[in-house]
């Protein structure tokens, strides 16, 4: 306040050059303080000729310096500045304002906007208008640097007038490298970069490398770039809040935050009246460390590739497009101590690379849609999620890879879709390792090779969206589900979400426990055959076809209705039966954990590639013992057999040969022995065993049918006691070694 001083402006120098009516609207303005309580000059120059940039200069330089520090702050309202504010490297004691001005060029086009290039002031404000260009690389600002379009708050001190454009242009952008700020950095509703689309190549809107920044950088409410945001290695206190905002790059990155650390939260999400954030071109987080949440909740995220006029995601021409050009979201090492949001109807199309990222919190994909068919959409080799990774009621195109990800609180696929209806562009798929890898070049699904997930895998009401004309999908698309060598630490899944995925790979793939496990495995095995013995699906020739096949060595590829024995063999592994055997016997399911091992086994004959004679061995242990399953299956076929022999027996007992003879007659004491046809049978059936029957009667002569009998159940009983003591001992049984 500075009530009875007389404030009285210098002179104008002439050199400056200004109208009669705008040194009596300055005048005037500063006759008026003299009557005010407030520290600041506001001068209203609408409707008045170009205001000379050198004046604005002097008045903040010399004029109100000069007035013994009654002054702090310059308001121009509505001007017109012709050439370019050089403050650079000048030491301000008055807060330039600026509301609704525009900056003209001089007669020179690069003559324009405000130079702030080492300039050491309390702070700036721009509100509304146009700027042109702003220089402030190397600033050092006391306070808040405000370069915004109006506030709807009509409280706000500094309002535009009623008729004055409420957003702030600067077409030609901002320079910021080095600077420090210790207030914020307020670019709310401001319009930066080129106001149309430039030449083709990239173009710089922001460029704030190094800036240290001690409150937060608002970009938000409405605010618009046209080029990149780049905050490369930047250092903000607070937060980086980008909500509702606009970023469009389409020949470059649209925000680049590579090294940046920010200790708040970064919001690149929707604000309350459903306005979301938009970015075109690749959102550029590598390195960055951010200490609160990743916020991209709403957000709409498109890369060069899907970009069209009008914010569509269409199908574009089959061509090879730049592998840069397909990646939306780039976050290589990212860090965030808190959360990642990727929630609430975020969109993606392109790419999102979260490779080796580190995640304090949780990582939300739910409700959200993953936008590249064919390929990988979602890098997360080796990110870490100490909280739970969320992909519920979401949707994706492509492929999501996890490869030797640590996902410690679980992970849940739940009311997922994988979209099939749209046609692979072959990006970045072709000669890629995991094209090799899953053998096919239009994938969609989940790879997680050697991921450790440390709570629920929860893969429950998973779908697929067939092919469809008007997505112009392929018929021959597959849905993976890929996790070789992956540790889960529970299993939660349901029958439809398997019946929905074409390949699993569940190879040393180790699991500790499956929610709900119940006796009906039927559909589980199912699934097993369906990827690693695939002939068992089709009963009606498979079996046929395996036998021919096998008897005939023909291991080449040779296509029969699906694959050749060659790919039979190939595909078979017995990892999985033995991991969902364990569990059941766990789970005390003894009877359903041999089905489990006896499929195993017949299995393993069919498709392990064996030798003939081995093969051939397999199947009369199979028909024997069940493969050490049903160990007294030798006893029940020597009883079964003994009936059967013994009718036989009784029948060459009682036939008569020509000479009067009996095929079979009695010798030494047998007249007190009677003949049972049965225990005869068993006699001749069971090795070491004497039932008193066939020492005392004979069969003459032995070359006859009876003979010939007789030696044959004397084979068959040591062969059905060598597989009984076998079967007993253990040395035949299932569920032998992994794969």
């Amino acid at each position: 306040m500075f009530r009875g001083t007389v404030v009285r402006l210098p002179d104008i120098p002439a050199a400056l050059a200004v109208s009669v009516a705008v040194a009596a609207r300055i005048r005037e303005a500063f006759s008026a303080a003299d009557r005010q309580f407030a520290t600041d000059v506001r001068i209203d120059l609408d409707g008045l000729p170009p205001l000379p940039a050198r004046l604005v200069r002097w008045l903040v330089l010399q004029a109100i310096p000069a007035l013994n520090g009654t002054v702090v702050r310059l308001t121009l309202s509505r001007a017109r500045v012709s050439g370019q504010l050089n403050l650079a490297h000048a030491k301000l004691s008055v807060t330039p304002c600026f509301a609704a001005c525009t900056f003209l060029p001089g007669d020179d086009a690069s003559d324009l906007g405000i130079d702030l290039t080492d300039a050491t002031l309390a702070g700036i404000e721009v509100i509304g208008g146009n700027v042109g260009l702003v220089r402030a690389d190397r600033l050092n600002a006391a306070g808040t640097v405000l370069l915004r379009g109006a506030r709807p708050d009509p409280t706000y001190r500094h309002e535009l007038p009623p008729d004055a454009e409420a957003s702030v242009a600067i077409p030609h952008g901002i320079l910021l490298s080095g600077a420090r700020i210790r207030g914020n950095l307020d670019l709310r509703g401001a319009h930066v970069g080129p106001l149309r689309d430039g030449p083709q190549g990239a173009v710089v809107a922001l460029l704030a490398d190094g800036l240290s920044l001690e409150g937060n950088l608002l970009f938000s409410d409405g605010a618009h770039a046209n080029g990149e945001l780049r905050l490369n290695g930047s250092r903000i206190q607070r937060n980086l809040d980008c909500t509702a905002a606009s970023l469009i790059n389409p020949h470059g990155y649209s925000l680049s935050a590579a090294g940046a650390e920010v200790a708040g939260t970064v919001y690149l999400c929707g604000d309350h009246d459903g306005a979301a954030t938009h970015s075109v071109g690749t959102l550029r987080l590598e390195g960055m460390h951010i200490r609160g949440d990743l916020d991209a909740k709403g957000g709409f995220f498109t890369a060069t590739a899907f970009y069209v006029d009008g914010w569509q995601c269409v199908r574009q021409p089959a061509t090879a497009a730049n592998v840069d050009d397909v990646v939306a979201f780039s976050a290589v090492g990212l860090t965030v101590d808190a959360s990642i949001r990727l929630c609430g109807g975020c969109s993606i199309c392109g790419s999102l690379d979260l490779t080796l990222a580190k995640i304090g919190g949780d990582l939300q994909c739910s409700d959200a849609c993953f936008h590249l068919p064919g390929e990988e959409v979602i890098f997360g080799d080796g990110i870490e999620v100490s909280g739970c990774s969320y992909f519920i009621g979401s949707r994706t195109t492509g492929l999501i890879r996890f490869v030797l990800a640590q996902l410690k609180q679980g992970c849940v696929f739940d009311d997922f879709v994988f979209d099939l209806g749209y046609q692979s562009r072959g990006w970045t798929i072709a000669g890629s390792p995991v094209q090799r890898e899953l053998r096919g070049g239009d994938l969609c699904g989940v790879y997680a090779a050697g991921a450790v997930v440390g709570g629920s895998f929860v893969w429950t009401k998973v779908s697929r969206c067939a092919p469809h004309a008007a997505g112009g999908g392929a018929t021959d698309r597959v849905m993976w589900l890929s996790v070789p060598g992956a540790v889960l630490t529970e299993v939660s899944d349901d029958e439809q979400s398997w019946q929905a995925v074409d390949r699993t790979d569940l190879r040393n793939c180790a699991y500790q426990k499956i929610d709900g496990l119940t006796t009906d495995i039927t559909w589980r095995l199912t699934r097993l055959d369906r990827e690693y013995a695939q002939w068992n699906m089709h009963e009606q020739w498979g079996r046929a076809r395996l036998a021919r096949e096998i008897l005939r060595r023909t291991w080449r590829q040779e296509h029969y209705g699906n694959a050749g024995l060659g790919e039979q063999i190939r595909r078979f592994v017995p990892g999985p039966y033995l991991q969902l055997a364990r569990l059941l016997r766990e789970a005390g399911f003894e009877s359903a954990a041999q089905t489990v091992l006896l499929r195993l086994e017949r299995n393993r004959a069919r498709y392990s590639g064996l030798p003939i004679r081995t093969i051939l061995w397999r199947w009369l242990i199979d028909a024997t013992l069940l493969y050490g399953l049903s160990p007294f299956r030798p006893v029940l076929f020597v009883l079964g057999w003994g009936v059967i022999s013994g009718i036989l027996f009784k029948w060459v007992h009682d036939t008569r040969l020509p000479d009067g003879q009996r095929a079979m007659h009695a010798i030494g004491v047998a007249d007190h022995v009677t003949f049972n046809w049965f225990f005869y049978a068993l006699d001749t059936l069971v090795p070491f065993v004497d039932f008193d029957q066939k020492k005392h009667f004979v069969i003459d002569p032995m070359w006859s049918l009876g003979g010939a009998l007789f030696l044959l159940n004397t084979i068959l009983g040591y062969a059905a006691a060598s597989f009984l003591a076998a079967g007993l001992s253990g040395l035949v049984r299932t569920g032998k070694d992994g794969g």
